[in-house]
């Protein structure tokens, strides 16, 4: 199960690609108001209340409409998984379900190649990408040697 962190001071551009890289699915957020979030907002400026947790992590056999709840019951904002087209899917599909949907279409933008989600590689890849590293390296040196204290000092900072 992939597992993304997600702060009040991480942007809505930055929540969207985190989920893409690891989900391999498109998302919408909205605002407190139910607008589109602007995707220059952060997180902390246009949810609606604190968030119980700052880790995303759910299994792609869940259905769509509980995707969606966690990640408002989560972080204090509403999301929608988008189809290729842009228009919302049917909440009583599976991740799985969307995701094939972008690889039989090749989504704007969605990386068809990805495989399944347990190929360690693209599981690499794709945490590399959420925690901004510039290498999967990178990735491979925090695991084996944990944070340093300034990026853990960062971290805690971001709650």
């Amino acid at each position: 199960m992939a597992t993304i962190k997600i702060v009040g001071k991480t942007r809505i551009k930055k929540i969207k690609e985190d989920i893409k890289a690891v989900y391999q699915i498109k998302i919408e957020v909205f605002d407190k108001d139910g607008n589109i979030a602007d995707d220059q907002a952060t997180l902390s400026e246009i949810r609606s209340n604190t968030p119980k947790s700052s880790i995303f992590s759910i299994h792609t056999d869940a259905r769509i409409e509980r995707f969606e709840k966690m990640f408002e019951t989560n972080f204090g904002t509403r999301i929608s998984v988008l189809q290729p087209n842009g228009s919302e899917v049917d909440k009583n599909d599976t991740i799985k379900d969307v995701q094939a949907l972008y690889r039989q279409l090749n989504g704007d933008g969605v990386r068809a190649d990805m495989g399944s989600e347990d190929s360690p590689t693209d599981l690499t890849s794709a945490f590399a990408s959420v925690l901004d590293l510039e290498t999967d390296d990178e990735l491979a040196d925090i695991l084996m040697n944990g944070f340093s204290d300034s990026e853990q000092k960062e971290e805690d900072d971001d709650d």
